[in-house]
């Protein structure tokens, strides 16, 4: 049985709502697939859930390029933020 439009738009608000609720928002861009594999590879090696907790590890430090590429300079972030973006 296909969904009905109003069901799944009843669903997509509550799920807003939830996400609202935790003090967080979802947001949607377009990156390349290299940044996407830079972004995946920082998360492997720290050993993070989720894109979301390394963009906000990222944005906490500054975004310096050099911060980006030396590991050392993220220390913990597992504590950091998280999206719906993994």
């Amino acid at each position: 049985m296909k969904p009905d439009q109003r069901d799944i738009a009843k669903n997509v608000r509550a799920y807003r709502r939830r996400i609202a609720a935790a003090g967080e928002k979802e947001v949607m861009f377009k990156v390349s697939n290299e940044t996407i594999a830079l972004i995946d590879e920082l998360k492997e090696r720290q050993g993070l859930r989720n894109r979301g907790q390394v963009l906000g590890g990222l944005w906490r430090f500054g975004g310096e390029k050099s911060a980006f590429m030396d590991m050392s300079a993220f220390m913990d972030m597992k504590a950091g933020p998280s999206c719906a973006c993994a």
